[in-house]
């Protein structure tokens, strides 16, 4: 029992312990999401003054907002924060350990591979990143386990079929890529499980109810199709941000033949073109690369100098795919394979080589099938515990796995907290700065750009007096045909200060990242 206390002690401190400092700092996304939550609690509206809405303006993404909702009561309570905004994430994470072992459990009625699954899940560093930012992803990852769950609970308990249509809804209004993501799970479970789906037949009234919940609770996100609101969508969509005839083309001209012979009309088309790049980006989701080493490209998603699982975690996972293709289970063994080849999908099917924001429902599979290798290596060791070979390597191979993951510990909590620019730091800080520094000043003027700065004014800038707040003014300052005005103040990145030699500035002020490297520098022209 103590040991359990002290296992609960460390899932807890691993996900909800210092989330105001770790991420060092709100992305702009999390930032939308918290401050529509305010508005929305302290007004009724959102940020652009529309009156509850379900779907979000925000960047012009259309954010789906069931998020947003889950947030205000915390923010009711508790205040608007950095750990308010995520908390939700960090219990949707929580959440998702206990989600796992009932689907383990479900699957195989083995309680202790279950356990297995539920221990990889609370300590695994895919699992605990996520949880520790307002990633929507993150709770539509844990509606679908729920979905998942009442589905396979439904076979013996037909009613948990609307409980499962509830929560798989649900992950339509919480994240836009359960679009493609939720759809494919169904696909999956009503394939794989189609014999005991037909014994439905005797359900029919509860079929019908729950396909009336799942259009009633989606409808919104289905209307967003047809009035203009999956632009975020269109735009990180492959189709539309690659141009095939173009590479096509190229690759005619160097042998001059013309691109209408059968041949070239075979071989070089746009479908091969489209399907060779969705089949690259997917098969990145899988290498040793991507999982273990370096992640994806983005430093939001991994610790520095690593993947999404420790690399020792390949040899259970190794072990676990050879139980299960020995396993007389051709049901579950074909659920998970499905599951876990799938859902990289809608990650291959945008700009990105590999998303896992957007593949995050991948690493449970993943994380169930390391449970059953952890199982089969325990079992051998138990069979053979008597060999001092064999209790050396169980010995050992302990003892790397607690150093692999103490090392996972230092480069989150140590290290990826000085990835400053991954996390959009110092706009918090510049505006505690601004009440100080500029009140002699006509305008203040803020380098806009991708970070969308604004929204940090909005979630931060509350404390700022009514005065300074209609100074403020955010430009797109390009020097070479931009003016500064003396009387004005420009808060600029490092690396779009202007040349000395063109304009005379002195610097009023500066912010520095946690690195104690100047990032952002309060320019007065002279």
């Amino acid at each position: 029992m103590k040991k359990i206390i002290i296992l609960i002690i460390f899932i807890l401190i691993l996900r909800f312990w210092g989330l105001e400092i770790m991420p060092p700092h709100l992305r702009n996304d999390e930032a939308a999401l918290g401050y529509n939550a305010y508005s929305i609690l302290t007004t009724g509206k959102d940020e652009y003054g529309r009156f509850f809405p379900l779907l979000f303006q925000s960047f012009e993404d259309w954010k789906p907002g069931l998020y947003i909702y889950l947030t205000i009561p915390i923010i009711n309570i508790l205040g608007i924060n950095e750990t308010t905004i995520r908390l939700f994430s960090a219990i949707s994470g929580i959440l998702t350990i206990f989600l796992v072992y009932l689907i383990t459990n479900q699957l195989f009625a083995n309680k202790v591979i279950s356990a297995y699954a539920a221990f990889f899940t609370a300590f695994s560093p895919s699992q605990i990143i996520f949880s520790r930012g307002a990633w929507e992803a993150n709770t539509s990852l844990t509606f679908t386990l729920f979905g998942i769950y009442f589905f396979l609970k439904s076979f013996t308990k037909p009613k948990s079929l609307l409980i499962s249509t509830v929560f798989f809804s649900l992950t339509f209004l919480t994240y836009h890529g359960a679009k493609v993501s939720t759809i494919l799970i169904l696909i999956v479970l009503t394939t794989i499980y189609y014999k005991e789906f037909r014994k439905f037949n005797y359900y029919k009234t509860i079929i019908v109810l729950s396909l009336m919940i799942a259009l009633v609770i989606s409808f919104p996100v289905l209307l967003s199709f047809f009035n203009n609101k999956s632009s975020r969508i269109n735009s990180l969509s492959l189709i539309n941000n690659i141009a095939p005839q173009t590479y096509i083309n190229s690759i005619l001209s160097q042998s001059g033949e013309s691109n209408h012979n059968f041949i070239n009309i075979l071989y070089h088309n746009q479908f091969l073109v489209y399907l060779r790049s969705i089949l690259w980006r997917w098969s990145e989701h899988f290498t040793l690369s991507t999982l273990f080493v370096k992640g994806d490209l983005n430093p939001q998603h991994t610790p520095p100098n690593m993947g999404p699982f420790i690399l020792f975690d390949g040899i259970f996972v190794i072990l676990g795919l050879i139980k299960l293709i020995r396993l007389k289970l051709p049901k579950q063994r074909g659920f998970l394979f499905l599951w876990l080849v799938l859902s990289p999908i809608p990650s291959s099917l945008t700009i990105e080589s590999v998303n896992f924001v957007r593949s995050l429902l991948m690493f449970i599979p993943l994380i169930i099938i390391e449970s059953l290798g952890a199982f089969e290596f325990y079992q051998y060791f138990k069979k053979n515990k008597n060999s001092r070979l064999i209790y050396c390597i169980f010995v050992i191979s302990i003892i790397i796995y607690l150093g692999s993951y103490m090392y996972f510990i230092d480069q989150y909590f140590a290290h990826a907290s000085k990835k400053n620019g991954a996390w959009q730091y110092g706009y918090k800080q510049m505006i505690s700065k601004i009440n100080s520094t500029t009140s002699n000043f006509r305008k203040i003027h803020i380098a806009d750009g991708p970070d969308r700065p604004y929204i940090f004014f909005l979630l931060f800038g509350r404390n700022l007096t009514i005065e300074t707040s209609r100074k403020i003014v955010f430009d797109k300052i390009d020097w070479n045909n931009y003016k500064p005005k003396l009387d004005d103040l420009y808060i600029l990145p490092s690396s779009k200060i202007p040349d000395v030699n063109n304009l005379n500035y002195k610097v009023v002020d500066t912010i520095k990242d946690l690195d104690n490297f100047t990032i952002y520098k309060f320019l007065k022209f002279e």
